[in-house]
């Protein structure tokens, strides 16, 4: 891996940290989101996978074979982790114009990241190559980015996907929660704190219990953590009790609605 000490973000890239930083919730909201329907590659239940078709631009979860999750992709760029060298996909021409068309597109046009697209590569840190990419698939309004790791490095994606194994683009209104990843199909109640994160009474309640454990137990942290993923509901960074991929203040856990979730 790279020596985070080594590396020093490019110029380019580093002005725009702070716009990236200002979006910090929703890009905690977008990989909680993700991960939720297919997890990172690190930490794969096992029997899950995923299946990353470049040829058609698809991108396929699957559980013990079946698909648990699909949607469009487009390849972004690919970390080199021994320089530090973050590439985008199109100068490589290594793949299919359908896999990184759409993104090179909204790349090159955006009006903040036109400095940094000048760049075939830049030098930065894996932090903030992945941050880049999450900022970018918020601002395409897509469901966020997932990591791949290669023999040299990392391959970051954008993916737009949804719960299930067909996939249709006219479908909208299709919720599924960012902490667990069922659909509403799947649960009783899904509850919707914004467009861009719901969260299921089956995690509500284990969160609530969960709450209600500590409490009685006298091990309720006080600890802000500002460090942490905030709460996805709300977005404050309040004490709060963390998953894997977001958090749920004990606020928000408070909520009428949220304690009596069964």
């Amino acid at each position: 891996m790279d020596n985070e000490n080594n590396v020093r973000d490019s110029a380019q890239l580093n002005a725009l940290l702070p716009k990236i930083a200002d979006a910090e919730l929703e890009l905690c909201r977008s990989r909680s989101r993700v991960y939720a329907l297919c997890n990172h590659y690190s930490e794969r239940f096992d029997g899950e996978d995923y299946d990353v078709d470049m040829a058609t631009a698809m991108f396929k979860g699957l559980y013990n074979g079946a698909v648990s999750s699909i949607g469009p992709l487009q390849a972004v760029g690919t970390y080199t982790q021994s320089n530090g060298e973050f590439s985008w996909t199109w100068h490589d021409g290594a793949l299919p114009e359908q896999a990184y068309k759409d993104v090179k597109v909204f790349v090159q046009s955006d009006p903040d990241l036109a400095n940094l697209a000048e760049q075939a590569k830049f030098h930065c840190k894996a932090a903030s190559a992945e941050k880049l990419v999450r900022w970018i698939a918020i601002k395409m309004g897509w469901s966020g980015a997932f990591e791949l790791p290669t023999p040299t490095g990392l391959s970051y994606l954008i993916l737009n996907i949804r719960p299930g194994d067909t996939y249709d683009d006219t479908e909208v209104g299709d919720l599924w929660c960012s902490y667990c990843g069922r659909s509403s199909r799947m649960v009783h109640q899904l509850f919707q704190a914004s467009a861009t994160c719901s969260i299921c009474n089956v995690c509500v309640r284990q969160f609530v219990d969960l709450l209600a454990d500590l409490e009685q137990s006298g091990s309720l942290s006080s600890d802000n953590a500002l460090y942490m993923v905030p709460c996805l509901v709300c977005g404050d960074k309040t004490p709060r009790i963390f998953s894997n991929y977001g958090s749920i203040c004990y606020e928000c856990l408070r909520i009428p609605a949220f304690q009596a979730a069964g």
